[in-house]
């Protein structure tokens, strides 16, 4: 089944030819077979490929332990500093996942937790978070990493709690896939202009500016 907005939608067509699949511009938002569509926002946003330009993080108030997370992203420029995309806190019990200023996609810093992946490459990167711990699966490669005091909070995305350390890369979506339930899609609430993720699981938008 097929949705439009939150309306199921069984059959669609075009005089009275029916319609298998339907896009608009790229993106497809209705398939007779039932796959996979764009999420289409409701009344009062608009769906963007992408956002960027980020100065406030998402308390997602997901249990971090188990949870597991599909981010799609990558930066114009190799980072300076480390640029969280997502955090159970800060500090030796916070454990995070960055852009790191070596110019790797990576967990936290020190030696062994930088995979080989070059953060102005895009990439679908798979973050699972364990009792203590986290681990990072870009392509074939894993890395992992553990902290003696555990995880200080829920996973913030884009940002640390305390820090800041916002990322400044492009953001084409984001998804919790287990443990929890978010699904982000870049959007611009047209009302005031601000950019920032609908999470079509639970119908809220998040100002990322």
């Amino acid at each position: 089944m097929s949705y439009i907005g939150t309306n199921k939608v069984g059959k669609m067509y075009l005089g009275d030819t029916a319609i298998g699949k339907a896009y608009l511009g790229d993106d497809l938002v209705y398939d007779s077979a039932g796959g996979s569509v764009t999420p289409v926002l409701p009344d009062g946003y608009a769906q963007l490929d992408y956002v960027q330009g980020i100065t406030r993080v998402i308390s997602t108030n997901i249990s971090p332990v188990n949870s597991q997370w599909e981010f799609d992203v990558v930066c114009d420029s190799s980072t300076t500093s480390n640029e969280v995309i997502i955090c159970t806190g800060f500090g030796y019990g916070g454990q995070f996942a960055a852009a790191c200023g070596n110019g790797k996609w990576g967990l936290g810093t020190g030696a062994g937790y930088y995979t080989s992946v070059n953060v102005t490459t895009r990439s679908t990167i798979f973050i699972t978070y364990t009792s203590n711990g986290i681990t990072m699966t870009i392509g074939n490669e894993t890395v992992s990493r553990t902290g003696t005091n555990g995880h200080t909070d829920n996973p913030f995305l884009f940002g640390a709690k305390e820090s800041g350390l916002f990322s400044s890369g492009k953001i084409y979506s984001v998804k919790c896939t287990s443990g929890g339930s978010f699904n982000g899609v870049p959007a611009q609430r047209i009302s005031d202009n601000k950019k920032g993720l609908y999470d079509t699981a639970n119908d809220v938008f998040y100002s990322l500016t």
